[in-house]
């Protein structure tokens, strides 16, 4: 009766021992896993961030690009206001030397 008591105790101890180990493995795992859901949260929420700045990035890109627009505009604008300046300039001077040229043929 003693060895079986003392079987049954022994088995008890060993049952009990992997009871706590397995405890401590599933505290583990449980801090483990509250650990990366954290990281999974701030991964998240970096993203969503990350989201709303690109979003407003692209927003602010549009608005540039419409300005850009506009400024490439208003230089094409200046730069046919010029070519028309130098030939406007250019012609009445062209006139003026064929009129000063017209009494020096005559002579």
């Amino acid at each position: 009766m003693k060895s079986l008591q003392e079987t049954f105790q022994k088995q008890l101890n060993e049952a009990a021992e992997k009871a706590e180990k397995q405890q401590a493995t599933i505290n583990f795992l449980k801090t483990e896993m509250e650990r990366k859901s954290k990281m999974i949260r701030d991964l998240q929420n970096e993203n969503k961030s990350l989201k709303n700045k690109l979003l407003s990035g692209n927003k602010l890109c549009g608005i540039h690009a419409e300005e850009s627009k506009k400024i490439q505009a208003q230089l094409k604008e200046l730069r046919y206001g010029k070519k028309d300046l130098v030939f406007k300039w250019s012609n009445p001077t062209k006139k003026h030397q064929n009129q000063q040229a017209e009494p020096l043929a005559k002579l």
